[in-house]
């Protein structure tokens, strides 16, 4: 482990340990399968904990192909982490086996590495306001959705008529359906993407302004995360199970 001075490969080792504590773990189903995975998922999470002290000696990378391939990491370690919270999530519900593994799945449970990020849960239930949101306009609105071409958020921050006109001393009977245009706290971005159906595979928008992406066929909106891509919202669910 020492002879590691590679950060992208340091991360790719420990990101292959988190699939494989999460495996040790889903093998636990019963007090005698609890018993012989334990010896494993404590080592696996102790060699963990060693890879983590060496990641910390090594120094911060100062070339852009190193900080891509660390990037290029970031999605196998959030797909690792959320299968690992809910394996740990399963064995709390399952006393007989919480016995056995408990003293690792309850480090597990407080290590901050594979804690949902705040932001990103925030963000989550940002996205169902605003859709819940853009749907009443839409509603109210002659089956029209909001102009966010012409208006970016105008017409969700202010109160229109039935045609979606805002602003003037005219008394408009629909909205406000938000009260300040959405912020992604994971972007930064507030500006909405327009986008022709549902995007590619390989869509990443790097332009800080935006923040959430909608499209103009469907009406689905997403938002962004902090690489430019989709924000996935399915994984965060399968994260915080319980």
């Amino acid at each position: 482990m020492l002879s590691m001075t590679d950060r992208s490969q340091l991360a790719e080792v420990m990101n292959g340990h988190i699939e494989r504590l999460a495996a040790i773990l889903r093998q636990a189903v019963d007090e005698d399968s609890a018993k012989a995975a334990r010896f494993a998922a404590e080592r696996t999470y102790l060699e963990l904990e060693l890879m983590d002290a060496r990641l910390a000696m090594l120094p911060e990378s100062r070339e852009s192909d190193d900080d891509e391939r660390l990037n290029s990491q970031q999605s196998r370690f959030d797909a690792a982490a959320a299968a690992l919270r809910a394996e740990v999530a399963r064995i709390t519900r399952m006393p007989v086996v919480r016995r056995q593994l408990g003293p690792v799945t309850a480090r597990i449970a407080t290590d901050q590495r594979f804690a949902v990020d705040a932001k990103a849960d925030s963000l989550a239930n940002l996205l169902q306001t605003i859709r819940v949101q853009v749907e009443l306009y839409r509603l109210q609105h002659g089956d029209e959705y909001p102009d966010f071409r012409g208006h970016g958020w105008s017409q969700l921050v202010n109160r229109t008529d039935a045609a979606g006109a805002f602003g003037g001393d005219t008394k408009r009977p629909f909205g406000p359906y938000l009260k300040t245009p959405p912020h992604n706290p994971l972007t930064g971005g507030e500006e909405v993407l327009l986008v022709r159906g549902y995007p590619k595979p390989d869509f990443r928008e790097t332009d800080p302004k935006f923040g959430f992406v909608f499209d103009t066929v469907s009406g689905r909106l997403w938002a962004l995360d902090a690489n430019g891509e989709l924000f996935d919202e399915a994984m965060l669910a399968r994260a915080s199970l319980n």
